[in-house]
């Protein structure tokens, strides 16, 4: 049986969240079901360039430095026509308008079980 190289390879998923034990968990969740993550405790290395960019990136709302919002709408337009999904989770309320207006794909509202963090990952990759 033959496989493409694109069908086995890893999905890239970038994650920043200053809170550590929410990092952690979903950057555990992730691995095990088989993607490559890279956790940052903030956005700075997002809004500092990429080498390299992901499939998804999961972003925190509220951070030291760069907010959620404001890192979403950096990566949307500086994307140079490569699709970005982008998901925000988050503790706090965020109007919807702020989400649309940053062309966040997905709002996760923290605490969240593991199976919906995994089938919002799934569903914006797979798109």
């Amino acid at each position: 049986m033959l496989f493409s190289v694109y069908s086995i390879m890893k999905k890239k998923i970038i994650i920043a969240d200053d809170n550590e034990d929410s990092l952690y968990l979903m950057v555990t969740i992730l691995q095990k079901h088989g993607y490559e993550v890279l956790g940052f405790k903030d956005g700075t290395v997002i809004m500092d360039g990429l080498c390299e960019w992901p499939d998804l990136f999961i972003l925190d709302k509220e951070m030291d430095y760069y907010d959620g919002i404001a890192i979403a709408k950096h990566l949307k337009s500086s994307a140079d026509g490569r699709p970005v999904p982008v998901m925000m989770v988050s503790g706090s309320t965020t109007p919807k308008e702020d989400v649309a207006a940053a062309g966040i794909d997905l709002f996760l509202p923290k605490p969240f079980k593991a199976e919906h963090l995994l089938a919002s990952v799934n569903n914006l990759i797979r798109a």
